[in-house]
């Protein structure tokens, strides 16, 4: 519109170069977009080429081995006195004081397949399961596989 109610050619021209450089800007801009676009799509069409090669999936038979050791410490003890008296010998029964200690502690070694998780690699569900299984059938509570 500057080029067409303008009397001056100077800006008449002006007008004109403006509107021409607008106009390569949005072809140029609007090339680079189809570009981009036909890039995308040769991506994709690589992309799913590769999902359809790919291997299937390796069958995990075992997804987790749980092996539990116990260890059981037992410690006893026991006092026994003696002494002499005129007539008397004693003790006339057997031990005085006796005390028995028994420790156990036990060791759940699980090893299977990690998956990752929020921080990191962590424990899978599987191995998870395997280890509540195993602290279960140690406190004696009926577990159904």
């Amino acid at each position: 519109m500057q080029a067409d109610n303008t009397n001056d050619v100077k800006v008449s021209d002006t007008a004109l170069e403006n509107a021409r450089k607008a106009h390569d800007t949005v072809i140029t801009a609007t090339n680079q977009m189809a570009k981009n676009m036909l890039d995308c799509a040769q991506k994709t069409v690589v992309i799913n080429e590769a999902k359809k090669n790919a291997p299937p999936p390796v069958y995990d038979p075992v997804s987790a081995i749980t092996e539990t050791v116990n260890f059981y410490i037992t410690a006893t003890g026991s006092i026994t006195p003696t002494w002499k008296l005129v007539r008397v010998t004693a003790p006339i029964s057997g031990t005085f004081i006796s005390g028995i200690r028994k420790d156990t502690n036990t060791l759940i070694l699980t090893m299977g397949r990690p998956q990752s998780g929020a921080g990191g690699i962590e424990a899978s569900t599987a191995m998870n399961n395997q280890i509540l299984y195993s602290i279960l059938s140690q406190s004696g509570i009926t577990v159904r596989p």
